[in-house]
């Protein structure tokens, strides 16, 4: 549970900074002279480089330790963010934001549902619900506070204090992440501890895979394919509104504190729906869960 606790601080602070983008948006705009659609260009790009940094950081989570990588993650995402407040072209903003953070941000959920995977074994769609429902709430927390911070400062301050705040709650995850409970001599939640297997000696090679790479064996999975796509289509669903609706609440007269509250009233909403869904999962299935 201590890691549950950990991965839950992690998605709350890595969503709450990502889908708070959209407050940043028009400050900027107004600020910078750039328009909507070149600062929406850098989360499009963020989304492409999170998503084939994901493909390289899971080439390596079941071969190198998950809390190294989480921890090189954490300094890559947070000088990204901190580097970000520095920017005066859109060149410059496409680069730190863009791309060095995204890249450190690449590890953040897929070395959360890695160490969830794991831990537990027994009623595991409801712990990764409530893993996954920190996207929701980190929106609801993060929203309104960055929209104070601006309104209070500039948007450069509000990078600054977000990539302070950020490292030292992800560090703080980080000291309390251990990458399987064999090496504490434990068995996940749930599972028989006579299962085990005996943890490498030091030096000890592992053992080879049989027949073709890994990349081989996983391109020809149907499965992969499958989820892929779905995750695909939905991410296109639910990111555009969530990324605009702050600016288009502003358009359509809202204050910057109700507009920031529109974000984060949708967000907090999903979090009933990611927990009920979870505990779905365990009950009939999560193919059933997921048709539904």
């Amino acid at each position: 549970w201590v890691i549950l606790a950990a991965c839950f601080m992690v998605t709350t602070v890595a969503s709450g900074t990502m889908m708070g983008f959209g407050v940043f948006i028009t400050p900027m705009a107004e600020d910078m002279g750039w328009s909507h659609s070149a600062l929406s260009f850098s989360y499009a790009l963020s989304a492409l480089v999170t998503g084939i940094g994901v493909l390289i950081v899971g080439s390596f989570l079941h071969t190198h330790s998950v809390r190294f990588i989480f921890f090189l993650s954490t300094i890559i995402h947070c000088l990204g963010i901190y580097m970000t407040s520095t920017v005066t072209t859109i060149e410059g903003f496409y680069f730190w934001y863009g791309f060095v953070a995204s890249i450190g941000r690449s590890a953040f959920f897929l070395s959360t549902t890695t160490l969830i995977t794991r831990w537990f074994e027994k009623r595991r769609g409801l712990v990764m619900g409530i893993m996954m429902s920190g996207n929701g709430v980190g929106p609801f927390i993060f929203s309104p506070v960055i929209t104070w911070m601006i309104f209070m400062w500039d948007w450069q301050t509000a990078y600054i204090v977000l990539s302070a705040l950020m490292i030292v709650c992800l560090l703080v995850s980080c000291f309390f992440i251990r990458n399987h409970p064999y090496e504490m001599g434990l068995a996940p939640y749930g599972g028989h501890p006579e299962l085990a297997p005996r943890p490498l000696s030091h030096g000890a090679a592992k053992p080879a895979r049989p027949g073709g790479s890994l990349w081989g064996d996983v391109l020809r999975m149907e499965g992969f394919w499958s989820l892929s796509c779905i995750n695909f289509f939905c991410c296109v669903c639910h990111s555009i509104p969530l990324v605009h609706v702050v600016g288009f609440a502003l358009s359509a007269g809202l204050s910057a504190f109700a507009a920031s509250w529109v974000l984060a009233i949708m967000s907090i909403s999903s979090v009933v729906g990611r927990i009920y869904w979870g505990l779905f999962a365990d009950r009939y299935g999560a193919r059933f869960a997921l048709m539904l």
